[in-house]
Formats: structure tokens, C-alpha cells, sequence
């Protein structure tokens, strides 16, 4: 398992905290994905406002390599990676919109989205028949918003009973895990709830019916 804190990022076999090694420190890290693949971690920091990159020697628990710094002078919030083709997507809450690159040319292309009050966090599914994208507005009318993975045919999806949104990721069968504060009432898209800590929620929203 690989995990963050304010200022370094660990990795740690799950229920056994001895096994718990530090593999990189940073000023502030806000958010991380990872590329099975390549074994590599996307990290972005706050303070730097930089997304680096680290190949991880998982036999070793070791770092390889220098870091590889991928974007700078942004505030990224969140991070997507598309593993299908190699581009690593991020929430910029300064310029309030969101933006990509791929890991391997440089390109690099932010999106001119104009359904976010306050945008927060983002998750791709770039299998093939689905290529989509979703990402949470934290405004005063919380919702969910799907587009492709180039930013086109940006859509509403979800409207209602959504509070505070903070996360977002695909879950199994299909549809979106989403971190909340806790709701004021239920919903009927809301299948269950997991209480992460006293005010926060897991929520299950299917897709199949949107």
C-alpha cells in the first residue's frame, strides 16, 4: 500500500505497520496516483505547486532513479491517471479548471470547463466503451460532472443529494465511490454509506442509471 501524509509519501503492508517505509518526503503532498505498468507514483505537492513523478522499487522499498518533476506552477488538488494512454489528469483550484499531460511526449492541455463553481477532485475510466471522465463541484450546489477524457460533452450527472463532495474514484460494479460530508437525507441513487470518520461518508452512486 502506498499512502501520503502532510509531508512524505510511505508505503506499508496492509495491517502491519512495522513494515511501514518512508520513501520520499515532500513539502507538502495534497494527492497521488499510480501506474502499475511502470511502477510509478504521481505525486503532487502543495507547497512546490509541482507534480513529480518516482519509479518504486517494490523488492527493495526503495525510490529508483531521481524524481521526474511533470508540471509546475499549478495547485493541483487531485490526480487521475490514464493507464490506457498515459496521461495524467489534475484538478487546478487556482485557475479552476482541469488540465492533463502525457507521462511520455510532454504534451500538456487544460480544459475551458464552464460547469465548476469549485471544482475539487477527479477520476477517469479510460477503458475502451466507457473513456470518460468525472469531477466534483464542491459549490453551493454540489454535483457531479462527466465529460470525455479530451473534455468534450461535459454534462451534469449527478445533481442532488450530494453534500461537500472532497473525493471521487470508480468503484466495482460500476459506478462512483464519493466522499461527502454527511448527507441531510438519503437519496435514491445512494445505495450504501461508510462512515470514514465522524463527519465524513463513503458513498456508492451507480451509474448505470445515468
Amino acid at each position: 500500500m502506498l499512502y501520503l501524509n502532510s509531508f512524505g509519501l510511505s508505503m506499508q503492508r496492509i495491517g502491519d505497520y512495522d513494515s511501514r517505509t518512508e520513501l520520499s518526503r515532500f513539502s507538502k503532498a495534497s494527492s497521488l496516483d499510480f501506474d502499475y505498468r511502470s511502477q510509478s507514483v504521481f505525486v503532487a505537492d502543495a507547497n512546490k505547486r509541482e507534480i513529480i513523478s518516482h519509479t518504486i522499487d517494490f523488492t527493495s522499498k526503495t525510490t529508483r532513479g531521481k524524481a521526474r518533476s511533470l508540471a509546475t506552477k499549478i495547485a493541483a488538488n487531485s490526480l487521475a491517471f490514464d493507464w490506457v494512454h498515459k496521461n495524467l489528469y489534475w484538478t487546478d483550484l487556482q485557475q479552476k479548471q482541469i488540465a492533463v499531460i502525457n507521462v511520455v511526449s510532454g504534451m500538456r492541455k487544460s480544459f475551458n470547463n464552464t460547469a465548476f463553481n469549485e471544482l475539487q477532485c477527479v477520476t477517469v475510466d479510460p477503458r475502451d466503451g466507457q473513456r470518460l471522465l468525472y469531477a466534483t463541484d464542491n459549490g453551493e450546489s454540489a454535483k457531479i460532472v462527466r465529460m470525455g477524457l479530451d473534455g468534450s460533452n461535459e454534462r451534469n450527472l449527478i445533481t442532488a443529494g450530494l453534500q461537500s463532495p472532497t473525493g471521487i474514484t470508480i468503484g466495482r460494479p460500476k459506478g462512483l465511490l464519493v466522499q461527502e460530508k454527511k448527507p441531510e437525507k438519503d437519496v435514491g441513487f445512494e445505495i450504501c454509506r461508510k462512515r470514514l470518520q465522524s463527519s465524513y461518508f463513503l458513498k456508492f452512486c451507480p451509474l448505470f442509471s445515468h
